[in-house]
């Protein structure tokens, strides 16, 4: 600890080494003097702090110090600490207030003191603790790392000071806590910029002290020593070494990992893990490389494609325009001026690198993939080789091994065509043509394997000479070859309009130009290197975006992913209907982005490839076996409640994590298992259901990872069953009924079989970003935590079951906007679509709705309000769980409701909450179907069943009761915890538990016997029921709603029955055994 700085004296410099643990109490951390907890008979005056980097280890220390004496505290941060114990118990405070910021942003930072002030009426004391630095020698340390560590470590401390001071000379006093280093007075090996920044803090603060002397302003620099945990990993080739220093303190801002990790990381250390990460460097190769090439074929394999170099111009201009796009958003770090003497000498590798795609595309024209391929590794063992010759070294024999493999891997891939090409039954004719096919493509193959092996081992060495980093050899390459591929192919290839038409046929030119675009994105991720650095960077406009939203950078993430699924969505539908394998393709590629690229959930998709591989497995092996579904479903469902416990356990629902993901694929695979087994039943077996979905054979892969994967429904659903995406992809599911008249015909594109949706999707996006931005305008002022805090108590009941309500709605909110947001995606890619009515020609978009608002928030009873809710789940839970585990020729009973409730509660996980909700809710409804049997008929005609005048009232009546008695039963939904639910229902005074058990009560006692009187009076002749209306929300069908029963008494008396029978059946056999 540095002594308090004053221009006037001396400073003696004090250092303490001690590391402040994240947690400590109040004294592990020495405050200034004046800060101290006053002493008992005389009490201090409380002061109003506002921690900037509150959310980090030391920020938390200093915060509850400060609590704990009493003053008020305001948490500035990147994010609310939901997951850190301390600050659960602070935000229950009314001392306490959490709020977020970018110190690095002056506009933050003044709303953040602004904030202070509008909350608190002053500030006493203003902290410092966000900090930012990364490991490595300073020649190491790029333009990226060196401007964030000044950014956030001097600019953001100036920007804090520049806010806050003329408040501080307005008032005449005030006191600056301001987070320094002991590398602020030492330099340190492998920190040089960190302790630049630091040094630089220091001067900062006594220059400020110096001028504001006479204001009575003062500050103390903190030199906390280094902590190992807190430092970014240093960048690959770091001369720093093992020499480098424990840590150091970086609190804060850029401290956020983009999915849930138990640690947080800031976005250096992301990029240094990818960096340093073999699996994720193979894994971008790999798809990049296959995926390329794949379309690659798709593009060239045109009967009379012949515009291979304006292919290959089109892929180097989407490189060049991605790689500068990216430059300019700061997605790409480092990338040099263009330099011409550095591209003279680059100019022939380029060439090089024409003459290698080019014949690369040649060839593809006439081989197929796999053959192709086999070259291809041929062509590396001829580099390796090369580099012996060339740079020296030797060819280990693992590594000998290893390309044999790579030989064999390939060859017995393409072993069917090679079986095709010796002894494929063809005419003479035929023969000649089909060999002469493979003689030019054998030609253009060798071709390319001397340029790429030339290519490859020139560029080695120019980049050796020229010390060129990888974005500017991607950059160089790409933008020499323009000029030359337009100037080869304006004087080489026919640009006549005909053979413009027969090379891009309207058929297919949509899914060519999307095809080139995308090859030419493959071509720039096709290094190892590329796409796992980019990926981390991706973060960074969402996080420029959260401080000024207040929303956390995860929840724009996922609201960006929903939207981006538009224009996704309709790229796809460009996409050939006779290439369902490029829609399965471009489905999982897009899927992969959003998991990989937007939130970095690596695990996450190890997650979801776990389960999907796992249950196809099962499928496969047991296919025939009666208790394969039920294998699937424990094995899918069991790895869910694995990754549930482990989210229970972390406590952060703030960031976006696999689970709900995982929920919706749960759903998917269990009815594939159901759908297989079904397949191998005889039809009289089976019902209509399940002779429509069943599934004789095993879908191929390739269509299986689709279904999986398929990136509208990734996050949250809605789900749907693996026959109808196969419908939708072989478009069997559009087929129109023959008797259909023209003029009812639904709009196409161009001869396409799927109807136009770009009109339905728009009015479901338009409706979800409109409950977006409802449920953020409501969630400042109604938001879970405010059933908890104390200020609740100061309102009387119906202002507390009022706030109860809407805390409600506007968590509902979001998940309609979410869910509707989905939806119309769905819809445009053409899977929404349920069918035409031969009438009226309207074409019904609703086959994946998910949730009808409407019917929720107007709903007169408990089933039509669940009924309305996650409707897809409904669906689910009937069909794969409730009917399943009945015997067929049995009626479900109690058994079935019970395991269909079991299933829905674990489904949605293991807080306390989940169950608290169904067991009431439950229970609701078994007071709500007495009611509508006993009482409602009282408010219908007895001659006609039509509603009488006071129907109304009635009507009325149930609407409001069902919304506030539903209000209460779901508040647990939303605390999760089961003291925090008894909480906020005992601040209503249970009311529901006591209407529920009052009638319950009444309709147990000779009140019930009384309404049924009353009700036979009513009829003409005694005895006679009125018969079962057809409302939207009536009552008609046993089956469960999410889960809850439809008659829970019924079902719990048919329960006792069963019991009874079987207690009395082995009665009856334990009486004749003691007879005989």
């Amino acid at each position: 600890m540095r002594a308090d700085a004053s221009p006037d004296r001396p400073r003696a410099k004090e250092y303490s080494t001690t590391p402040v643990a994240d947690g400590s109490c109040a004294a592990r951390l020495n405050l200034p003097a004046s800060c101290d907890p006053p002493p008992l008979d005389r009490p201090g005056r409380q002061l109003v702090w506002a921690v900037f980097g509150g959310t980090g280890h030391m920020g938390r220390s200093l915060v509850k110090c400060a609590l704990s004496r009493g003053d008020l505290v305001v948490s500035v941060g990147r994010l609310f600490e939901t997951n850190v114990e301390a600050m659960s118990e602070a935000a229950d405070s009314d001392n306490f207030l959490g709020t977020l910021c970018d110190v690095r942003s002056a506009d933050s930072v003044e709303r953040a003191v602004k904030m202070v002030l509008d909350r608190f009426g002053r500030v006493d004391v203003i902290a410092n603790c966000s900090g930012y630095g990364v490991i490595g020698a300073c020649e190491d340390q790029d333009e990226h790392d060196l401007r964030n560590q000044f950014e956030t470590n001097l600019m953001g401390t100036l920007n804090i000071i520049q806010a806050s001071l003329p408040y501080f000379r307005k008032q005449q006093g005030g006191r600056y806590l301001i987070f320094s280093s002991t590398s602020g007075a030492l330099g340190v090996p492998g920190l040089g910029p960190y302790c630049a920044t630091k040094y630089a803090v220091e001067g900062l603060v006594e220059a400020m002290l110096y001028e504001t002397d006479s204001i009575n302003v003062k500050a103390t620099l903190v030199e906390p020593g280094l902590k190992n945990e807190d430092f970014e990993l240093r960048p690959m080739g770091s001369r720093a070494g093992s020499r480098s220093p424990g840590g150091h303190e970086r609190d804060g801002f850029l401290s956020r990992s983009p999915s849930r990790r138990p640690q947080q990381q800031s976005l250096a250390a992301q990029i240094s893990k990818v960096d340093n990460s073999p699996g994720a460097s193979i894994l971008a190769y790999c798809f990049s490389s296959i995926s390329m090439t794949v379309v690659n074929k798709f593009v060239v394999s045109g009967k009379f494609w012949n515009l291979n170099f304006f292919y290959l111009a089109v892929q180097a201009i989407v490189c060049v325009t991605t790689i500068q796009i990216c430059k300019n958003v700061g997605m790409i770090r480092v990338l040099a001026p263009f330099d011409q003497e550095k591209a003279k000498k680059w100019f022939p590798i380029s060439l090089l690198l024409v003459g290698m795609i080019y014949t690369s595309t040649k060839a593809l024209q006439f081989l197929s993939v796999p053959v192709y391929t086999i070259f291809k590794n041929l062509t590396i063992i001829v580099i390796a080789y090369g580099e012996v010759l060339w740079f020296g070294g030797s060819v280990t024999p693992l590594a000998l091994l290893s390309f044999g493999l790579m030989v064999l891997s390939s060859v017995v891939a393409a072993w069917a065509d090679i079986q095709h090409a010796i002894y494929g039954s063809v005419g003479e004719h035929d023969a000649s043509a089909a060999m002469s096919t493979l003689n030019a493509g054998y030609a253009w193959m060798g071709f390319n394997v001397f340029c790429t092996a030339a290519y490859v081992l020139g560029m080695r060495k120019v980049i050796k000479k020229m010390n060129f980093k990888d974005w500017d050899t991607m950059f160089y390459n790409n933008l020499l070859t323009i000029p030359v591929l337009i100037v080869c192919s304006l004087l080489l290839e026919d640009w006549s309009s005909e053979n413009l038409t027969k090379n891009f046929p309207p058929a297919t030119r949509n899914g060519l130009f999307i095809g080139m675009i995308y090859s030419g994105l493959c071509a720039i991720f096709i290094s190892a290197q590329q796409l796992p650095k980019m990926l981390p960077l991706i973060n960074k406009p969402f996080e420029l975006l959260s401080p000024g939203l207040g929303v956390p950078t995860d929840d724009i993430k996922l609201v960006f992913s929903w939207l981006l699924s538009y224009p996704l969505a309709a790229l796809l539908k460009c996409i050939p209907d006779s290439r369902p394998d490029l829609k399965n393709i471009y489905v999982i590629s897009a899927s992969i982005f959003y998991l990989v690229g937007l939130f970095n959930l690596w695990a996450g998709l190890q997650t979801l490839f776990i389960s999907s591989a796992g249950t196809y497995l099962i499928a496969n092996t047991f296919r025939h076996s009666p208790f394969m579904p039920w294998i699937g479903f424990v094995f899918v469902m069991g790895h869910l409640s694995i990754n549930q416990i482990s989210r229970q356990l972390e406590s952060n629902p703030a960031d976006v994590d696999i689970t709900g993901a995982q929920m919706v694929l749960v759903m998917k695979l269990s009815a594939f298992c159901w759908n297989v087994a079904d397949g191998q039943l005889p039809s009289d077996h089976l019902s209509d259901f399940q002779k429509d979905r069943k599934l004789v054979e095993l879908p191929p892969l390739l269509e299986y990872a689709g279904y999986v994967m398929f990136f509208p429904s990734l996050f949250g659903g809605p789900t749907f069953e693996y026959v109808e995406y196969r419908r939708w992809l072989d478009t069997s599911m559009f087929d129109l009924p023959p008797n259909l008249e023209a003029s009812k015909k639904p709009p196409v594109r161009r001869q396409r079989k799927v109807p136009r949706s770009g009109t339905p999707a728009a009015w479901k996006a338009a409706s979800g970003l409109m409950w977006i931005a409802f449920f953020v305008f409501m969630s400042g002022s109604f938001s879970p935590s405010r059933l908890t805090h104390p200020a609740l108590l100061e309102h009387g009941f119906i202002r507390r079951v009022w706030i109860l309500y809407c805390v409600g709605l506007t968590a509902r909110m979001k998940y309609y906007g979410a869910w509707s947001l989905a939806e119309g995606a769905c819809i445009l890619t053409g899977l929404g679509y349920n069918g035409v009515d031969p009438i009226t020609g309207r074409v019904s978009w609703n086959r994946l709705q998910n949730i009808d608002p409407r019917g929720v928030e107007l709903a007169q009873n408990v089933r039509g309000y669940l009924g309305s809710w996650n409707m897809n789940t409904n669906k689910w839970l009937r069909n794969y769980v409730y009917l399943r585990v009945t015997p067929r020729g049995k009626k479900p009973g109690f058994r079935a409701s019970l395991m269909t409730f079991g299933t829905s509660a674990l489904w949605h996980g293991f807080y306390p909450g989940y169950y608290m909700t169904f067991i009431l809710a439950s229970l609701i409804q078994t007071v709500a179907k007495n009611f509508r049997r006993y009482v409602r008929p009282f408010f219908l005609d007895p001659d006609s069943g039509l509603p009488n005048r006071k129907k109304k009232y009635y009507d009325v009546l149930s609407f409001l009761t069902t919304q506030v008695v539903m209000s209460f039963a779901v508040a647990p939904f939303l605390i999760l915890s089961f003291s925090g639910s008894v909480l906020v229902w005992s601040r209503v005074y249970f009311f529901a538990i006591v209407g529920v058990a009052v009638s319950m009560g009444f309709f147990a006692s000779p009140g019930k016997q009384i309404l049924k009187q009353g009700l036979e009076s009513r009829q003409r002749r005694p005895g006679i029921q009125l018969g079962r209306t057809l409302s939207s929300d009536s009552l008609v069908g046993r089956e469960p709603v999410l889960g809850v029963a439809a008659d829970p008494e019924r079902e719990l008396d048919e329960a006792v029955q069963e019991i009874r029978a079987e207690v009395e059946a082995r009665h009856r056999v334990k009486t004749r055994h003691h007879k005989a």
